[in-house]
This record gives C-alpha cells, structure tokens and sequence, in this order.
C-alpha cells in the first residue's frame, strides 16, 4: 500500500515512523507538484525536488540500521500528477528515482474530464504520453505505479 502527503512537512515522515511502529509495510511519498493547484501546495521547481530527496534520505535513514528483512517502509518519489507538475519537474523526479532507486507513485487519466484537460494543456498529448517522453516513469512498470487509470 502507498500513503502519500501534500508538501514537505513532518506529517510525512511522522507516517513512516508510526508504519515502522506498527510493523506495517509501506510506501509513503512526498507529493511534488509545481504548477496549476491551490497556491498553498504549489512549490517551485528546485524546492520540491531537493524537499523529494530530502524526504528519501529520512525515511532511509529511519530503516538503515534495521535488519533488511524489518525495513518494510519504502520513500517514492510522486509527482501529483501531469497537470500540477512541470515538464522540468518531471524530469527532475525521473532522474532522481533512477539516481536513488525508488519507485515512482502517481496518478493518471483520473476521469474522463481530466484526460480531455490534459490533452489540451499538453497539445493534443495524453498524460501517459507525456510521462513516456519526459521520464522511465513507464518503462520499468516493476517500479512505477499508476493509479486511477482510466481510458
């Protein structure tokens, strides 16, 4: 299961630490977005990239001195989704997924309203198209999950 938390704050880190407690598996991300949301969730560019790698290296540095077999608690990097995130912040998310080794969290095509928005803010482009191009998002499916797919 993945939880995830809108902008950096200790909330996220909070949730890891009660997942450990609990001896519940998780994969819990910090949502990056940079763009087209409420002005109170909108982070720029290079904050929300250093806050993502930042939030990895905690959760990390929470399970480092456990035994591999107790380190159930995984950071993912998340964007939001395409419309709230820039092609550059994609890009960034997509590098350091590769460079860190987590997996990649998000949501798509969530209705049939936002896939015909998508399509107009991105010039005739699904948002599964656009994730293809800017990033490994979809070519390694054993690292990304996509929810709320719809056609």
């Amino acid at each position: 299961m993945y939880y995830v938390d809108l902008i950096m704050s200790p909330r996220s880190l909070v949730l890891a630490q009660a997942f450990l407690a609990a001896g519940l598996r998780g994969q819990i991300g910090k949502v990056a977005m940079d763009q087209n949301s409420i002005p109170s969730y909108i982070e720029t560019t290079a904050s929300s990239l250093a806050d993502t790698e930042t939030f990895i290296d905690k959760v990390r540095d929470l399970t480092a001195a456990l035994p591999d077999e107790q380190r159930i608690v995984e950071p993912v990097v998340t964007p939001r989704f395409v419309p709230t995130c820039s092609i550059e912040l994609m890009r960034g998310l997509a590098t350091l997924a590769e460079q860190t080794g987590v997996r990649v969290q998000s949501h798509m095509c969530e209705s049939q309203g936002m896939v015909e928005a998508c399509r107009e803010m991105l010039g005739g482009k699904s948002d599964v198209e656009v994730l293809d191009e800017v990033s490994h998002f979809l070519v390694s499916l054993w690292e990304t999950w996509l929810a709320v797919c719809r056609k």
